[in-house]
């Protein structure tokens, strides 16, 4: 059985909650799907066939570290495994290391939350978001908050859509401080003092302006901008990015 199966047998669908099977697996909706529009249900499967095919890029990322490690003790695994990554998907040599990265984090540490990619509920953007936030709790820690993740994350009846990435973040950082607490704040000082602006220069007039900034100051700057280009009159010539 292979690691998506293994997952997915593991999923327990909550209450109002069903699953419809596609090509490849089936995937969890609301119970009110069959009720739905044709088009909000064509587009709200399609979405969730999108996740669990991306689920099943970190099952085989997953795969390629267990057969590297099995078939060459000499060279790091994680590095043969990101090689064939790479060749397989056509990914970058940092795309590949990023996709191994979270599979292992997945998979090894937070198996519960695993389940919820393999179904389709959340995708991988989410799945690299929530490896790069727990990387760095320790091993004795991470059950208690695999078990929060995870049921942070389900669908309820009241949660039929997955959150996005600022959200997911926020929730992320609370739980993560909640179940280590010492190790958060260290993080939080050692990211305060990495904090940094730079304008660097491109082509003709145009400058590149980046910000390593918190999560919760790099929200409220979107959000801001975003609510700014909303004020922005219909016969505006500008498109949104401009």
């Amino acid at each position: 059985m292979n690691t998506t199966d293994t997952a997915h047998s593991q999923f327990v669908v909550p209450p109002g909650f069903t699953t419809v099977p596609t090509p490849a697996t089936d995937v969890v909706v609301p119970e009110a799907f069959s009720r739905w529009d044709p088009g909000q249900r064509r587009g709200y499967l399609a979405q969730r066939a999108i996740n669990a095919a991306e689920g099943r890029t970190v099952a085989y990322a997953y795969d390629c570290v267990s057969r590297s490690t099995r078939s060459d003790q000499r060279r790091d695994p994680l590095d043969t495994a990101a090689t064939m990554v790479s060749a397989s998907m056509a990914l970058s040599r940092r795309g590949a290391f990023r996709l191994v990265a979270t599979a292992i984090e997945l998979t090894e540490r937070l198996p519960l939350t695993a389940t919820l990619l393999t179904t389709g509920w959340i995708g991988v953007d989410a799945a690299h978001a929530i490896a790069e936030e727990t990387a760095l709790v320790e091993d004795r820690l991470m059950p208690e908050l695999d078990r929060r993740i995870s049921e942070g994350l389900a669908p309820t009846r009241r949660r039929t859509h997955p959150p996005r990435i600022g959200p997911l973040r926020k929730m992320l950082s609370k739980h993560i401080a909640s179940c280590d607490p010492v190790g958060a704040d260290a993080r939080a000082q050692q990211a305060r003092r990495e904090q940094n602006v730079k304008m660097t220069p491109v082509t003709g007039d145009l400058a590149l302006l980046t910000a390593t900034l918190s999560a919760a100051d790099g929200l409220e700057i979107t959000e801001r901008i975003e609510a700014l280009v909303r004020t922005a009159a219909t016969d505006d010539p500008r498109s949104i990015g401009q």
